[in-house]
């Protein structure tokens, strides 16, 4: 601030006699004067009375001393530079010696400055910034660009990258080093702002943890109003001991996805899987109607001893996923096969029209012979919609709801994050998704629906649906239009029938029988539509519309789907969460919202900054001044079993305290998922062997294993990468790899 008054002179020249409260703002001041001049600095010798207090204390040069042998690297070269600080009677330190000559070049870019560790040292706001922005999975590039940008406009950034690289490195370390007390902590301390979190951990005879399953109060609320449709898929591998992760997810009646429950597994065995499920079951206290998994057969068998009653089905996403590759030149380059073929997995036939379709389309293109299309046809029960036309799914048909939410979980969480920082971010994710559930609520609730028809029956689906469900009700009243309705011979039944000049004609089926109870109360119609998602179909809502019904039937209207969905499901745990106490992280958005305006506030002139500076420094010395008293919190100790249930192979629980990670799994070699490049695309890369048939053990019924006979068929006229010829397999060339092995 008196850097005008000094002329030439450095405006941090240190003075015999100045006075600072303590070494560290000695050496700060120094720092500051060392950056001026172009060198860095350190801390040299001290020395200490009789009771071992310390009385003298020097910053010396980066350069002072000698260095090693002749053969080491080192900047030390004797430098003479150096402040020396002696305690005085009140505790604060004097400046009693100050050299100022050098022995080595001086720095004279602000680049060159930064090399010295003392000018790249980050202090610790600085720090905590990107501690958090790490921890969400932010490259360090941007890290730099972010910190820059809070500097200033010119994007200065005091320390270099270097810094911030052996900084985040640290940090990692940081994090790693107690992980399963950081973990117990971080659950302790969710539990203090969410009464309703729920923790199970399954440990081994010695204490180390094998399964960990949590779920939130909101994921138990949401439970109670969605959970009639789950799916669990356990593909998200990204953490420090490299386990697979598993998600329940649902979906509400906005279309969402929600999150129920999280579970970490050390394996995916049939046992772990029934712990998994077990824990899901006690803490959601009943089963789900469906559940929707892949086709690993472990997963299989916990499902059908620990949810008896549920009905599994798979992933149809899972089972088609080698419809492409096992069927070749059909698939890829056939638009209309594949059109059918979609078509036919896309509709709600019967089970009959289902088998007689999938032979016609077998026949019409000679799949008679493909073991893929046996075995999916083997297997339909398991994936094809006419064999769960009566079962509940919600709309749902894959696990790509456990696997979006896996996806942005990768945004949130860098890999091998250790577990607290796992636990912590998922609490995150599920924050997020109650944010998202909240801005569709706002938005049914105050935005008009647009009424395209003018029916009664329509303006009272717009004021009991949602949004997004009233979307999809408008899309099913608009296909009506496409039919006619007609009474049947039967009392109570209507024949459907599509118009035959109808435009955009997409149907499978042009004649749908629906039959009503009495008074017009009840309605079902062959295609269940309503039966597996929930959604009155366009063959009911023409009977509606034929005999001017004014509002839906109330066996038409499913709460789940409507805006009164999670009325009456407010638990005791979503009730005491509203209650807690003082939320500590609005208070610091409060106060840290506070300081920005001020320091944006004070770049407009140097008398703006002198009276910020002023009042925030009285406000330090007040605050450091005050007994900080913390922030009420439950003992450790207290309601432990009702906070983390542990369970262990012996005579008794786990002791929670004894809790010890599971190891950490280093992955070897190449990466499982990653294949070898060909030479086009990787010149002069030397191409490996590959064996003629796959080896790998699955539970995947659908995983494509073959005999060298049958991999040359499917090769057709691909050449010979050893001798260039056509028509067979590499392992029968009669030519030697030149690879060799290391």
């Amino acid at each position: 601030m008196n850097a005008a008054d000094r002329g030439d002179r450095c405006i941090f020249e240190p003075e015999i006699g100045k006075l600072f409260d303590s070494t560290e703002e000695a050496f700060e001041y120094y720092n500051m004067y060392s950056w001026e001049v172009g060198f860095g600095i350190r801390f040299g010798r001290c020395r200490e009375n009789k009771s071992g207090k310390r009385t003298m204390q020097d910053i010396v040069c980066a350069c002072e001393g000698a260095g090693g042998s002749n053969d080491a690297r080192t900047v030390r070269c004797q430098c003479k530079a150096m402040v020396r600080l002696l305690r005085q009677a009140d505790d604060s330190w004097a400046v009693s010696r100050f050299v100022s000559q050098h022995t080595h070049p001086l720095a004279r870019s602000d680049g060159e400055r930064r090399k010295w560790k003392s000018h790249s040292r980050i202090d610790q706001m600085s720090r905590d910034l990107v501690m958090h922005l790490r921890g969400n999975n932010v490259q360090i590039s941007r890290v730099c660009s972010i910190i820059g940008s809070m500097h200033g406009p010119a994007g200065y950034v005091p320390f270099s990258r270097q810094s911030m690289r052996s900084l985040c490195g640290r940090l990692a370390q940081e994090s790693i080093h107690g992980d399963m007390e950081k973990t117990v902590e971080m659950f302790h301390s969710i539990r203090t702002a969410d009464p309703g979190l729920v923790v199970k951990v399954d440990a081994d005879e010695h204490g180390r943890i094998r399964s960990l399953f949590w779920a939130h109060g909101s994921g138990k609320t949401n439970y109670a109003s969605f959970g009639d449709v789950v799916t669990f898929d356990t593909t998200y591998q990204t953490n420090l001991y490299n386990l697979p992760f598993g998600l329940f997810v649902g979906v509400n009646h906005h279309f969402q996805s929600v999150v129920f429950g999280a579970v970490l597994l050390t394996e995916e065995t049939t046992e772990a899987f029934r712990w998994a499920f077990s824990a899901f079951l006690e803490t959601m206290g009943s089963e789900p109607k469906t559940i929707l998994t892949d086709q690993c057969q472990a997963m299989r068998n916990a499902i059908a001893l620990e949810f008896p009653g549920a009905r599994h089905r798979w992933c149809k996403w899972h089972v088609m996923k080698k419809a492409k590759e096992s069927l070749g030149s059909i698939y890829s380059k056939n638009g209309s096969f594949r059109c059918k073929f979609h078509k036919l997995l896309d509709d709600l036939p019967t089970k009959e029209e289902f088998e007689e379709r999938w032979a016609s389309l077998v026949s019409e293109y000679g799949l008679e012979d493909n073991q893929f299309m046996g075995r999916a046809f083997e297997h339909r029960q398991m994936w094809a919609k006419p064999y769960f036309v009566d079962t509940f799914c919600a709309g749902m048909t894959s696990t790509q709801r456990s696997e979006s939410a896996n996806h942005m979980l990768k945004t949130y969480i860098p890999r091998a994050a250790p577990m607290h920082l796992f636990v912590s971010q998922y609490a995150r994710l599920v924050a997020n998704r109650e944010a998202d559930e909240g801005r569709e609520d706002h938005a049914t609730r105050q935005v008009t629906q647009q009424l395209r028809f003018g029916y009664p029956l329509e303006a009272h689906a717009a004021s009991v649906y949602t949004r997004n469900m009233f979307s999809r009700f408008s899309h099913e009243l608009f296909r009506s239009a496409a039919f006619i309705c007609e009474p049947a011979p039967l009392a109570g039944n209507f024949r459907v029938s599509l118009i035959n000049n109808a435009a955009n004609n997409t149907e499978w089926r042009t004649e749908f029988s629906v039959h009503s109870g009495k008074d017009m109360t009840t309605f079902t119609c062959d295609c269940k539509l309503f039966d597996h998602v929930g959604v009155p179909c366009r063959h009911v809502l023409k009977v509606l519309v034929h005999f001017g019904v004014p509002k839906m039937p109330s066996s038409l209207l499913l709460k789940r789907w409507t805006i009164h969905a999670k009325d009456g499901t407010s638990t005791d745990e979503a009730i005491g969460s509203n209650r807690a106490g003082p939320d500590l992280a609005a208070l610091h958005s409060i106060l840290y919202n506070s300081a920005m305006e001020l320091v944006t506030m004070c770049r407009s002139s140097r008398q703006a900054f002198e009276v910020a500076l002023t009042f925030v420094s009285k406000g330090k010395a007040a605050v450091s001044s005050m007994t900080v008293m913390p922030p009420a919190q439950e003992k450790s100790g207290d309601n432990t079993e009702d906070q983390i249930s542990t369970e262990a192979d012996g005579d008794g629980n786990c002791d929670l305290d004894k809790l010890s990670a599971p190891p950490c799994v280093r992955s070897r070699g190449r990466p499982a998922q990653s294949r070898l490049k060909s030479p086009i695309e990787s010149p002069g890369a030397t191409t490996r062997k590959r064996k003629p048939t796959c080896n790998r053990a699955s539970d995947d019924v659908f995983e494509e294993h073959g005999t060298e006979e049958q991999a040359a068929t499917r090769s057709g006229k691909r050449k010979c990468h050893l001798c260039g010829q056509k028509g067979h397999y590499q392992s029968t060339c009669g030519r030697k790899s030149t690879y060799t092995p290391k």
